[in-house]
């Protein structure tokens, strides 16, 4: 029940994203709003439960070779623990990480030319916590794309 999510409660610690610095003060009062909805924490639950249980699968099972296809796949750092995290909480948080990372390296791995980087100090956000990242990952594709034009050469 999203009665239960009133702030400084435990549940909307547990619930509700902290919040994200960069945001004006409005558009995170948004985003407060609607993740405190309960259609939010439905889809929420839902996800969390399908990562947990299918992803991995998914990807699995539709694997396909990307050729030498340019690609570079940015993954989040470690979220700091909460305050008074139990060590079950911070276990969960750990291997639920090294989930996401194990996904961002299958994805990765789909190009012979496929890169996965972990973004220092990013959160779920990288594009807002570190733009520069996005924008150099970005770059770096675009160059390999171009040079590889001007030499006549096709992706395989």
């Amino acid at each position: 029940s999203t009665s239960s999510l009133t702030r400084g409660s435990e549940m909307y610690s547990k619930c509700i994203y902290p919040p994200v610095a960069q945001l004006a003060p409005a558009v995170q009062e948004v985003e407060d709003r609607q993740q405190m909805s309960a259609a939010f924490q439905r889809v929420q639950h839902s996800e969390e439960g399908a990562l947990t249980r299918d992803s991995a699968r998914q990807v699995r099972a539709a694997r396909q070779s990307l050729g030498d296809l340019p690609l570079i796949v940015l993954s989040r750092d470690r979220f700091p623990p909460p305050e008074n995290a139990t060590p079950e909480r911070l276990s969960r948080m750990e291997t639920r990480y090294q989930m996401w990372l194990g996904l961002a390296r299958d994805l990765a791995s789909l190009s012979t030319n496929g890169q996965h980087r972990i973004v220092a100090g990013a959160g779920h956000d990288i594009e807002i916590d570190r733009p520069q990242a996005v924008i150099d990952a970005t770059r770096e594709v675009l160059a390999i794309v171009r040079q590889r034009a001007r030499n006549g050469i096709v992706n395989q």
